[in-house]
């Protein structure tokens, strides 16, 4: 016996599909997921982001071709673009966002893309897509690569699969380690770069007073910079502490030598006799009168500007100032605490008091 034709297909007709055209046919996978080769979508001209930094392209590109340890397989674009459907060109899709996915998913050599229709996208929904969308923080990014690294990944591996340098990795990696007083001024919002709390947490393990001391009187934003020149200033001391205690074994070593000597039996040795023109020399340099400080210097002296730099409390020095490639002024300050002179950038530095004249 013969069985009938197979009807269950009709469940899923739709009747008004053929009353209203094509037209309403095609909007059916509005905001589905769908695959198109690369070559259907057109940048939007109107878009609101016209420059792409090379570099973070770059790295998006080395993401997109990083082997996945699950498939095997190139990682490849996971998040679709938002496109519309091109009001001229039949198949084609202008992108409303996901440029930079786009022109990275080229570079790789890709053939297709991920996308979803909205075509009810305007170019002022695409500007405040743009403007309200948001990466991952920095601390949820280093607990992020400390799972994965706890979990067995090497740090090459996650930068290679996130597509950033292997400093950038070992940077977010300590972040569970910084001492409470670097973590207070990330939470504080004076330094938000975790560049820059990496590079303190490495100057703690040589200096934790002064980076406790400095990290409690800051009281305002810093740079990497600003935190370059602040490490930098502890180096130098470092290095001339160390330089005054050779100065110091060296006094006591020739006091101990003074010392041995002087303990010996010392034979008594006819007086000698100086040349008339000698004595005379001689008591011509002891009466000479020492020179006097200038007058510009002694002015000078007398004015004295206090100022906050570093988090710090020191003094301005009146020396000549230096510009960097960037434009940036560089001011010497001595502070307080330390024993010799350090950089500081003029935007970094508050004046708090000026005396004298």
């Amino acid at each position: 016996m013969s069985k009938g034709a197979d009807l269950s297909g009709l469940d899923d007709f739709n009747v008004s599909s053929l009353l209203t055209g094509n037209k309403k046919a095609k909007r059916a996978n509005e905001g589905q997921l769908s695959y198109a080769p690369i070559d259907k979508f057109i940048e939007d001209e109107n878009n609101a982001r016209q420059s792409f930094d090379s570099d973070k392209l770059n790295e998006l590109v080395e993401s997109i071709k990083a082997i996945s340890p699950v498939t095997n397989k190139m990682t490849g674009v996971k998040q679709p673009l938002s496109v519309r459907r091109h009001p001229d060109k039949e198949g084609y899709f202008i992108i409303n966002g996901g440029h930079r996915r786009y022109r990275a998913a080229k570079i790789a050599g890709l053939t297709e893309l991920p996308y979803f229709i909205s075509d009810e996208n305007d170019e002022l929904d695409n500007v405040v897509d743009n403007l309200i969308r948001e990466g991952l923080k920095a601390d949820e990014v280093a607990k992020f690569i400390e799972a994965r690294i706890l979990a067995g990944d090497k740090k090459s591996e996650i930068a290679k699969r996130l597509g950033k340098q292997l400093s950038y990795v070992s940077d977010h990696a300590v972040f569970s380690q910084l001492d409470d007083s670097i973590k207070s001024i990330f939470d504080e919002k004076y330094c938000e770069s975790i560049r820059g709390l990496a590079k303190l947490h490495r100057a703690f393990k040589k200096h934790p007073d002064k980076v406790k001391n400095y990290c409690k009187n800051l009281h305002q934003k810093v740079s990497v910079s600003d935190i370059d020149f602040f490490i930098k200033s502890l180096d130098e001391t470092q290095k001339q502490d160390n330089k005054n205690n050779d100065l110091v074994d060296s006094d006591d070593s020739k006091s101990d030598s003074v010392e041995n000597n002087n303990e010996r039996e010392i034979e008594p040795q006819e007086p000698k006799h100086e040349p008339h023109e000698s004595k005379a020399i001689k008591q011509q340099t002891r009466e000479e009168p020492e020179k006097d400080v200038s007058k510009d210097q002694a002015n000078f002296r007398k004015v004295r500007i206090r100022v906050n730099a570093l988090g710090n409390k020191g003094d301005l020095l009146l020396r000549p100032c230096e510009i960097d490639d960037n434009g940036d002024v560089l001011l010497w300050v001595k502070l307080d605490e330390e024993d010799e002179p350090v950089q500081c950038f003029s935007h970094s530095i508050q004046i708090d008091e000026i005396s004298g004249c």
